[in-house]
């Protein structure tokens, strides 16, 4: 394998110093796409097996299987010879080194032939936010205890460039973080290239409901055919992306389809791609995607994960999602170098980049703080520049703009800052200092359990932040479980407020509100006061002592 990147001998460091200290914690490793996180967890794998480890990886796709195999050929032959699949027909069951999907082990008697060669010493978990399921926790905890009843021991290892999920869910619920390494970092370090924003939005696009981890289908296919999606994209790619390599996704195999016609009519050359599309045909399109045949591919979901193509400078949006793990990975699709390559053009028709920020920050360090390489010193210079260039990602103004678009409200008469916001009917989040004028802040959750039971608290990043990164954190769940009174300019706000609110209002000698959005957070700010002072998070200012 050739020279490892700094942050790759970091993270390798890391992973051994944790399993070293004989923790037996799952450990996750979050590292952008195209920063070389294959090729770290082959450098990790390669440790194992020189200490007579068995391994297996599971990915998530049974199309993504051949992947960590053609890593091993050209980056890593030794490791490559003694590898094997576990896929359809292929059953090399005794490899030392195994590849499979999970769907493949949840075959009856296939995860069972694998075992029956010897326990497993090293599970590597590809694309680890997907494996908060029953099907992969079941497979998972079956390899544990196999190798525990062995008597020896199991390592258990996650691999992702997304540590979040659109459901919300907590991934430190199961994986300890044991490096991570964000978008900004690579672009720092020169690994990635910046992406440049433009939103050209779709008119005419209808408000559209929320599920339980974003839009619902029915409603956002609806409201872009409604729109006209593909003839807008076509226009608005005609406008500012002549010239580049492009990758389009939409909602729907049928709006990529339309989508690729709007822009052969427009003279582009572009093809459309799906989960149905021949595999060889799949292959020749990508190739000619690559050496500049073709000006664009269109897919809904097909090159999400698991495709990368350098050459590829402009990633264009024509769907809405208010999943940051999406986001993330569509974007990273356009972020890798190439000879030649500056930038990478996001042509985004629905807003997603107005109200998903790629520069938050990723999953905490080992230690549960956001990994920022960077001294305060160094951000704030930094942020600076970005003013003074007039960026809409400004750093100084992270937390005017988290406040903006999110209904904050700020709890007053507490020994140290503290803001709430509703996250639905039976949560709130709050953004909290750790003490009286400290610089760090915590991002919690407060969840109502209802029936005069307690309340039961949770912490979403296990360590301590600035404010904004608390704020953005904070509000980043709201917005997963519940956008209509989060979101400051969400029409729920604006309608009258119920007789149940300013009943409580009345009843607390609070002044009448006349729309939900403000008699909400007069009720928040009430009863996220009161919420802190009991769980002693904060004090009342009365029961400070001087």
């Amino acid at each position: 394998m050739s020279t490892a990147w700094p942050h790759q001998v970091r993270a390798i460091e890391a992973v051994w110093s944790v399993w070293e200290s004989g923790s037996d914690d799952r450990l996750l490793l979050a590292l952008p796409t195209g920063t070389g996180k294959t090729r770290t967890a082959l450098d990790i794998v390669r440790g194992a097996v020189v200490r007579s480890a068995r391994v297996l990886i599971v990915v998530p796709t049974i199309v993504l299987v051949d992947q960590p195999l053609a890593a091993m050929a050209e980056h890593a032959p030794d490791l490559h010879a003694i590898a094997g699949a576990v896929q359809a027909e292929r059953s090399d069951d005794d490899a030392a080194l195994v590849v499979a999907s999970a769907a493949t082990l949840t075959v009856p008697g296939r995860l069972d032939r694998i075992l029956a060669h010897g326990p497993i010493h090293l599970l590597v978990v590809d694309e680890a936010h997907h494996a908060l399921s029953d099907t992969w926790w079941a497979i998972i905890r079956r390899i544990e205890a196999h190798t525990q009843a062995a008597g020896e021991t199991v390592r258990v290892l996650g691999l992702t460039a997304t540590p979040y999920r659109a459901d919300g869910r907590p991934l430190g619920m199961h994986w300890r973080v044991a490096s991570s390494y964000w978008i900004v970092h690579a672009i720092q370090d020169g690994y990635l290239v910046p992406p440049r924003i433009v939103v050209d939005r779709l008119p005419g696009m209808r408000d559209i409901r929320r599920g339980r981890a974003d839009y619902v289908q029915s409603d956002l296919i609806a409201a872009l055919d409604a729109a006209g999606a593909a003839r807008w994209t076509a226009e608005a790619m005609g406008r500012h992306a002549r010239g580049r390599r492009a990758v389009v996704y939409t909602i729907t195999v049928a709006q990529a389809m339309e989508t690729a016609d709007a822009l052969n009519a427009d003279g582009w050359r572009a093809a459309w791609v799906s989960g149905e599309t021949p595999a060889a045909e799949v292959d020749t399109i990508l190739a000619a995607l690559a050496r500049g045949a073709l000006d664009a591919v269109c897919n809904a979901s097909k090159l999400v994960e698991g495709w990368d193509c350098p050459g590829v400078d402009c990633v264009v949006l024509a769907r809405p999602t208010e999943s940051m793990a999406w986001y993330i990975q569509m974007l990273g699709r356009g972020l890798r170098i190439a000879p030649g390559k500056v930038d990478c053009l996001v042509v985004d028709i629905a807003g997603t980049s107005e109200i998903l920020d790629w520069r938050t920050p990723g999953a905490p360090d080992a230690e549960g703080r956001p990994d920022w390489d960077m001294t305060r010193e160094a951000r704030v210079k930094r942020a600076a520049a970005e003013e003074e260039a007039g960026s809409v990602y400004d750093g100084l103004l992270r937390r005017r703009r988290e406040v903006a678009i999110n209904a904050w409200v700020p709890l007053e008469r507490l020994d140290r800052g503290a803001w709430c916001l509703a996250a639905g009917t039976a949560s709130t989040v709050y953004a909290v200092q750790t003490a009286p004028d400290a610089d760090t802040w915590w991002a919690w959750v407060q969840h109502s359990a209802g029936d005069g039971r307690p309340m039961r608290w949770e912490r979403l990043v296990d360590g301590d932040l600035d404010e904004p990164s608390a704020l953005i954190i904070g509000g980043a769940h709201a917005l997963r479980v519940d956008r209509s009174l989060a979101r400051r300019e969400s029409s729920r706000r604006a309608k009258p407020a119920t007789g149940a609110q300013n009943g409580r209002l009345g009843r607390w000698k609070m002044p009448k509100e006349k729309t939900m959005g403000t008699a909400a957070d007069a009720l928040a700010s009430r009863l996220g006061r009161w919420a802190l002072i009991k769980a002693r998070l904060a004090c009342d200012v009365g029961e400070v002592s001087t």
